[in-house]
């Protein structure tokens, strides 16, 4: 049985012709934000690791706090972990963002390059 969202780009299709989604849309993009996001999440993962240890008076504290609010050992050293990969992804998601901006500040005098479109002639439209 087909799903509602195929129907609709069927319906499509036959109204609009050429309306259809295509597959290869942005893959690439999306492959790669997607493998730098994850890489830099396990990097900043192991380097929080790294300082991160039940020897660490933070972590000595945090861990005395959370049995005494009722956490087990487990428990606790679980949400300390979950807390720890939470901190890993926003920092990846910053390393991803500097890039980004640097990226767009660095393309910046690129729209000084382009060349203008000729006074009166036809210009190109984007549904051509």
């Amino acid at each position: 049985m087909a799903s509602s969202s195929d129907t609709t780009i069927s319906l499509l299709t036959v109204v609009i012709p050429g309306c259809a989604p295509k597959s290869e849309d942005g893959g690439v993009a999306t492959s790669l934000i997607t493998t730098f996001w994850d890489r830099r999440e396990a990097l900043h993962q192991s380097q929080l690791a790294d300082v991160v240890t039940q020897y660490a008076p933070a972590y000595q504290d945090t861990l005395t706090r959370m049995h005494q609010l009722g956490f087990g050992d487990q428990v606790a050293a679980g949400a300390m972990t979950q807390a720890m990969i939470g901190q890993s992804y926003l920092l990846s998601s910053l390393d991803l963002f500097y890039v980004s901006a640097w990226l767009s500040v660095l393309l910046m005098p690129l729209c000084f390059l382009v060349r203008r479109p000729a006074a009166g002639g036809n210009a190109p439209v984007a549904a051509e």
